[in-house]
C-alpha cells in the first residue's frame, strides 16, 4: 500500500508565520496600573475603541477591558460609532 502523504507540500520547508511570537508583557507596578486605567478612561470617554487603547497602550483586549471595568465605566453597545477620537479623519455622525 502506498504511504499516505500531501502531495502539494511535499519537498517544501515549512512558512514561517506571518505574526512575530507573542511576546510576554511585564507586570505592572500599582502606580503604573493606576497611570495607564487613567489613560485607558480618558480615551475611552473621548471616543476610543477598545481595540484602538489596545494599539495605543500595546496591552491585551482583556486587561483593557478590565481596566475600564475596573473603573466603573459604563462600557458601550457594540458597533458604536466610536467617533472622532477613535478615527481623527472620519466626519461626526449626522443627527
Amino acid at each position: 500500500m502506498k504511504p499516505l502523504t500531501d502531495e502539494t507540500n511535499a519537498g517544501t520547508p515549512p512558512t514561517e508565520p506571518t505574526e512575530p511570537p507573542h511576546q510576554p508583557v511585564r507586570r505592572l507596578s500599582a502606580k503604573a496600573r493606576a497611570a495607564l486605567q487613567e489613560k485607558a478612561v480618558r480615551r475611552y470617554g473621548e471616543g476610543a475603541s477598545i481595540r484602538r487603547i489596545c494599539a495605543e497602550t500595546g496591552r491585551s483586549y482583556g486587561f483593557t477591558h478590565r481596566l475600564l471595568t475596573d473603573a466603573g465605566v459604563q462600557m458601550r453597545r457594540r458597533g458604536h460609532h466610536h467617533g472622532a477620537g477613535d478615527n481623527p479623519g472620519s466626519p461626526p455622525p449626522a443627527n
